[in-house]
């Protein structure tokens, strides 16, 4: 089962976790959101309207800013910026 909780990362707020050791290459979840490209997420960072983006490349990504339903917006790389255990 996934859960939502409070981020383990420094200055994070939500992160999503397991309740059981995942397998490599078993799927997990799907990231869903609006498809938009680099330079609209751009002018929505300049709006504050920010934080839950999956980078593919510059002309796709997916924005879950307006999708809280789904929970795959609080995914994050558990490596971060700085190495949490």
């Amino acid at each position: 089962a996934l859960i939502v909780k409070k981020s383990q990362l420094p200055n994070a707020g939500k992160g999503l976790y397991t309740t059981k050791a995942i397998k490599k290459n078993e799927h997990v979840i799907e990231y869903k959101g609006e498809i938009i490209d680099w330079k609209e997420y751009e002018k929505r960072v300049a709006e504050d309207k920010d934080g839950y983006l999956f980078f593919i490349n510059k002309k796709r990504c997916i924005d879950a800013f307006s999708t809280p339903q789904h929970k795959a917006r609080y995914a994050n790389d558990a490596a971060g910026l700085s190495r949490v255990k």
